[in-house]
């Protein structure tokens, strides 16, 4: 795929890298320099353990929007398929 940054230094990331990445609008990123090339990572949502119940599940320490059911079936399809292999 392929884009161009503009005179202020942004770059358009193309809509499916976007969507495969679970990138929306405000989506916080790491940028480094790694073997002459650029790269842009997600950055990691930091959580806590919280006990609900008999559970301990991992709460988000900023609001998130919820991750759209395509995204999960699509997470979900890809590990299936890496298990079968």
């Amino acid at each position: 795929m392929k884009s161009v940054m503009d005179s202020a230094g942004r770059v358009l990331i193309p809509s499916e890298l976007r969507r495969r990445a679970s990138l929306s609008a405000g989506s916080q990123l790491d940028v480094s320099w790694e073997d002459g090339r650029i790269v842009l990572e997600p950055r990691p949502l930091e959580v806590k353990l919280v006990k609900r119940g008999r559970f301990v599940v991992a709460e988000a320490q900023e609001n998130v929007p919820p991750m759209p059911a395509q995204a999960v079936d699509s997470v979900i399809a890809e590990l299936r398929s890496k298990a079968r292999k």
